[in-house]
């Protein structure tokens, strides 16, 4: 685990926080904004905020009442540090997922068998991965001690985020783009009680993904569905804050117009002004769904002319199937439009650190 003591953490005070997905949506996104007065955080657009998060309290407290302990009990970490149980279950432990070894010595621990809970082995990985620690525990009501019951659980790790600002032009204060998933954005978000004011942060430098000298002086295709739009929203404050006129074209995805367009304001005043080139794929708004690679198909001769221009294209977001797709379609629309080896032209791409991606 990634302590405190290994980085430099800043408790920072939570600005803001605005639903950024209508109450109808499917999805809760939220737009947070971070102080980052008195702190020594100095951050580029492209970098990552870390935030340490807390489990909330209720949840704590119902995982002590399940496996009988009061809270109080003295554990140790594996430092040789001495904490209350609460406290260690709050700050230190990841109380929602289930490992195997926590399956296995549970078992061991109570009266209830395996194929009580599972009816065939071969299903164990299944079930481990759709289950969380508390429903699990609540089948097997194992009998087990704090100290043994700790040491089974994984470290409570910070989570990155893209800032989703430019420091150049909100000053002290870092901005993020979160997704209703996980501890950290429950905690960042307001989603569990008592509502938190403060969160510990730290910076995480891009080592890769960001503007350059180079790239200031070029047009730049950003594709970001979902909450992958949260750099470029950075990405423009600074170019709009230097003054430049380069091209900027952003290529955002979301399931609907009317529910999920994050920024809308933002980037449509951008457009009015003629400081963005603005292509959206709302998959659900139609029939047959249309996504971010359909729609650069659609603009396929539009965005050869931009790389044959000397554009830099930017992906964020999804790794498995949206940059997949994405790459895919960047080399079909190579191929057929500018009658090139897209392989060996993506490369020259990479060489030239015009294609950036981070993919998660």
């Amino acid at each position: 685990m990634e302590n405190k003591k290994s980085a430099t953490w800043f408790d920072s005070t939570i600005l803001k926080r605005e639903r950024l997905t209508a109450p109808q949506s499917g999805k809760k996104t939220y737009h947070v904004e971070l102080c980052l007065e008195n702190s020594e955080i100095e951050y580029d657009v492209g970098d990552c905020l870390k935030i340490l998060p807390h489990n909330c309290k209720g949840k704590v407290d119902a995982l002590c009442k399940l496996l009988n302990f009061s809270g109080d009990e003295q554990v140790c970490d594996k430092e040789g540090h001495v904490h209350a149980l609460h406290h260690f279950l709050s700050q230190r432990a990841n109380i929602d997922r289930l490992s195997k070894k926590t399956f296995t010595y549970c078992l061991l621990h109570t009266s209830v068998k395996e194929d009580e809970i599972i009816g065939d082995p071969s299903e164990l990985k299944e079930y481990l991965s759709s289950t969380s620690l508390m429903q699990f525990l609540q089948t097997a009501k194992p009998t087990i001690s704090p100290q043994p019951f700790i040491e089974l659980l994984a470290p409570l790790l910070p989570r990155y985020y893209s800032i989703a600002s430019s420091m150049r032009a909100v000053g002290k204060q870092a901005h993020l783009t979160v997704a209703a998933v996980g501890v950290a954005s429950d905690y960042l978000c307001g989603l569990t009680l008592p509502l938190v004011s403060r969160v510990q942060v730290s910076l995480h430098k891009s080592s890769h993904f960001g503007l350059s000298e180079q790239s200031f002086n070029h047009p730049i295709i950003m594709i970001g569905p979902g909450t992958g739009i949260a750099p470029f929203r950075g990405f423009l404050q600074e170019r709009e804050h230097a003054g430049l006129n380069q091209q900027n074209w952003l290529f955002f995805g979301e399931r609907t117009s009317a529910h999920d367009f994050y920024y809308q304001e933002y980037l449509e005043d951008l457009q009015s002004r003629g400081l963005l080139k603005l292509d959206c794929a709302f998959s659900r708004d139609r029939a047959q769904k249309v996504y971010v690679q359909d729609k650069m198909y659609q603009e396929r001769k539009a965005l050869w002319q931009w790389l044959e221009a000397g554009a830099y294209i930017y992906v964020c977001g999804d790794k498995a199937r949206m940059a997949k797709s994405v790459d895919q379609m960047l080399q079909t629309i190579i191929e057929h439009e500018g009658k090139q080896d897209p392989k060996q032209y993506i490369s020259n791409l990479k060489k030239q650190k015009r294609y950036l991606r981070d993919v998660y």
